[in-house]
């Protein structure tokens, strides 16, 4: 991310992508603007992206139009960070606190144990 790509959450279900980009283009140069839909219900699922031409635009764009309200609802606008690398600072601070890697379990796990009627029990419900 050359720290031009934003992240929008906190989007109403009735904005597409259309008034997004013109909601966007009040601040700066806009090369793509797109809400996330749900695949098997069409409907937005309340964040989206929007990429600026420079990043330059896109601090302006964070500093103007957070927390500000669209159809009602406010939106955060936050600068998207790749989710690779957000995992790895976390795994990074993780590992850093352990300090070695967890040994691996030996053998097989075959679930929980089994419960199995007691012999006793059942011969002595056969002879009474």
């Amino acid at each position: 991310n050359p720290g031009n790509n934003l992240h929008i959450s906190g989007l109403s279900t009735e904005v597409d992508d259309r008034e997004l980009e013109a909601t966007f283009a009040k601040v700066g140069r806009i090369t793509k603007a797109q809400v996330v839909y749900d695949p098997h219900t069409r409907e937005s699922r309340g964040f989206g992206f929007v990429t600026m031409e420079t990043p330059e635009e896109a601090d302006a764009a964070v500093t103007a139009l957070n927390n500000t309200e669209l159809y009602g609802k406010a939106m955060t606008v936050a600068k998207a960070c790749s989710h690779k690398f957000s995992c790895c600072a976390v795994l990074t601070s993780f590992q850093a606190r352990r300090g070695r890697a967890r040994t691996p379990t030996p053998g097989k796990y075959f679930g929980p144990p089994k419960r199995r009627p007691r012999m006793s029990t059942y011969f002595e419900l056969i002879v009474l």
